[in-house]
């Protein structure tokens, strides 16, 4: 019996993205290789770490299965905070997130983007609407764009839109 074969254009938009909402925070890119794949290698020692508690728990040596646990705990919530890093836009404003922090700004004091340039290529600056800017977090050099100028020019020019759409 043949099954029918369902491709990405036979299926309408709304198929294609159920979780698109304009009311959830938004990436207006993809998380590049880099990202991921620095991800995933500190996921490794972190699942490792993991079982090693469970060893040790069972083994009874509660204050080696607490050190393991913790340090498992570290290394998986960096990569967490790892992959989330970078910018988002949502309805209540626009969000620039790292590793360690993180700040949003409302729409009203956001006066745009821009591209800017940066010591080792072009960065995505948002502007503010008193003056000043936040600094720049996402450049064309890294993880989510290292040797994908493309990929880069799409990203600014669809956080360009969204910045319209949300502002306007």
């Amino acid at each position: 019996m043949p099954l029918p074969l369902k491709t990405a254009a036979s299926l309408p938009d709304e198929a294609l993205v159920p979780y698109d909402s304009r009311d959830r925070w938004r990436r207006p890119y993809r998380p590049g290789p880099v990202r991921v794949g620095g991800a995933a290698l500190l996921l490794l020692p972190g699942g490792a770490g993991l079982c090693a508690a469970v060893i040790a728990a069972l083994a009874a040596l509660w204050v080696v299965a607490a050190v393991c646990a913790v340090l498992a705990a570290v290394l998986i919530a960096v990569a967490v905070r790892w992959v989330r890093a970078g910018i988002r836009v949502g309805p209540r404003g626009l969000r620039q997130t790292g590793v360690l922090r993180g700040r949003t700004v409302p729409w009203e004091r956001v006066a745009g983007v821009a591209v800017v340039p940066v010591p080792r290529g072009r960065g995505i600056e948002v502007r503010l609407a008193g003056g000043g800017a936040l600094p720049v977090l996402v450049t064309d050099h890294g993880p989510d764009f290292a040797r994908r100028p493309m990929a880069f020019a799409a990203a600014v020019a669809g956080l360009e839109r969204w910045v319209a759409e949300f502002r306007g």
